[in-house]
């Protein structure tokens, strides 16, 4: 499919090497794995879904690796250091959520987060110039606005839809 580019934008070709979803990706797997560890002991079901959206982002950085390869234009070596990304940790605070208002503040920034992965793959397949790229993008770009919807949906009645968070049971079981 031909596109018109201006001459601000800039198009993705294959020559360039590698492409930056694939650490995107690979980021967003870390980003997702963390956020599901922080939530465990507070929201079991949150937990397990943050952790089945950090599976789909692995998922999503290994067929984009490997399209890459077809093209000839990613190594193993380089696909293992992608795997090794990690997220930042949190600068100050308690790790683990601990109360509603620390998991309405991580929800939110998840949801930003989604939200701007969103844009990115929408940017790259408005500016592809890689026919083998074009059908997973799309795929890419239809998963992140379900990404987007799940986060959304999740945040306003999380805790109604919760199993009783341990937090509380916890805190009688030592008092």
């Amino acid at each position: 499919m031909p596109c018109a580019f201006d001459n601000k934008t800039r198009a993705i070709l294959p020559e360039e090497g590698r492409f930056p979803a694939i650490a995107h990706e690979a980021g967003e797997t870390a980003r997702y794995r963390q956020l599901a560890l922080r939530f465990l002991t507070y929201h079991p079901a949150l937990s397990r879904l943050l952790e089945t959206l950090a599976e789909e982002s692995r998922r999503r950085a290994l067929a984009l690796a490997s399209t890459a390869r077809g093209l000839q234009l990613l190594d193993w070596t380089s696909l293992d250091s992608e795997d090794r990304a990690t997220a930042e940790a949190p600068s100050c605070g308690p790790f683990f959520v601990t109360d509603e208002a620390m998991a309405s503040a991580l929800l939110a920034d998840a949801q930003q987060r989604a939200e701007a992965s969103l844009a990115h793959y929408r940017a790259w397949l408005r500016v592809n110039a890689v026919t083998a790229w074009q059908a997973l993008l799309e795929t890419i770009v239809t998963q992140k606005s379900a990404e987007c919807r799940i986060l959304q949906e999740s945040q306003p009645g999380w805790r109604e839809a919760a199993v009783i968070p341990l937090m509380p049971l916890l805190r009688r079981r030592r008092a």
